[in-house]
């Protein structure tokens, strides 16, 4: 039961990173650190784009694994 814990941020993280790659831009998850604001682009910063792509990306795979590991 626990498990399913682990589904919501997982398939939240995996639509966030593909809509990301579909639009082109990323949602930063603390604009004021930034100077970008909300959003930035790909081509206006291609380091910060990547960063957090992969970064959503990633834990977003974490969860579902640890969600289908817990269903064991």
């Amino acid at each position: 039961m626990e498990s399913t814990l682990y589904l919501l941020p997982g398939v939240g993280l995996g639509v966030l990173t593909i809509w990301s790659l579909v639009t082109r831009s990323v949602l930063l998850p603390i604009p004021a650190l930034f100077d970008h604001g909300l959003r930035v682009e790909e081509n206006e910063s291609p380091k910060l784009f990547w960063f957090f792509t992969t970064l959503y990306g990633s834990l977003g795979v974490t969860f579902l694994i640890l969600f289908v590991m817990g269903s064991f």
